[in-house]
């Protein structure tokens, strides 16, 4: 215990040397907060959305239409991968949550991303930090978006008449039809 309180004080001594604020006064952290806030606002922040705006924000900004420089442009194709995953998941949304009721892990998988993507939706204030916050979904996404293919493509195989696009022709593990 007494070695956690040192490294307590060790740390809140190191923010308030390198934030400039006293730690131990709430209503410092709140205005510093605020500040932060407040400049996310001014620059190009997604805080001013509408909540409903802000996952999409959050997930597919900048676009190549906003974006700036030779990042923005490899970022606005990294969002386009993504467009296209998140518009799968969409498109197959019920075979998804059939599998979220029978798979364990598809289910935690799309509790988390949910979850995590509302949260972070909620308290990111600028595109800049959204950009690196939302690969923290992203594995589960991935995951997601995997092993819904793989079902698709098994399910297909195997003649499932519940898939909609069953075609007794075609050869095993054919490339989706687009």
């Amino acid at each position: 215990a007494l070695v956690m309180i040192a490294g307590l004080a060790f740390v809140l001594q190191g923010m308030q040397q390198t934030l400039g604020i006293a730690t131990l006064d709430p209503e410092a952290v709140s205005e510093f907060i605020s500040s932060k806030q407040e400049y996310g606002l001014r620059e190009g922040g997604i805080q001013g959305l509408p909540y409903p705006l802000r996952p999409f924000s959050l997930l597919f900004r900048p676009f190549f239409f906003d974006a700036t420089g030779i990042m923005g442009v490899v970022a606005s194709f990294e969002n386009f991968v993504l467009l296209i995953m998140f518009g799968t998941l969409a498109r197959f949304f019920p075979t998804l949550l059939t599998l979220a009721a029978r798979v364990v892990y598809v289910r935690y998988c799309l509790i988390f991303s949910i979850v995590l993507i509302a949260l972070l939706s909620a308290v990111t204030y600028n595109v800049g930090l959204g950009l690196r916050q939302k690969y923290m979904a992203m594995p589960a996404i991935m995951v997601l978006y995997v092993t819904l293919i793989l079902y698709r493509r098994a399910s297909r195989a195997a003649g499932d008449p519940r898939d909609e696009e069953t075609d007794p022709n075609r050869p095993p593990f054919a490339p989706l039809p687009r």
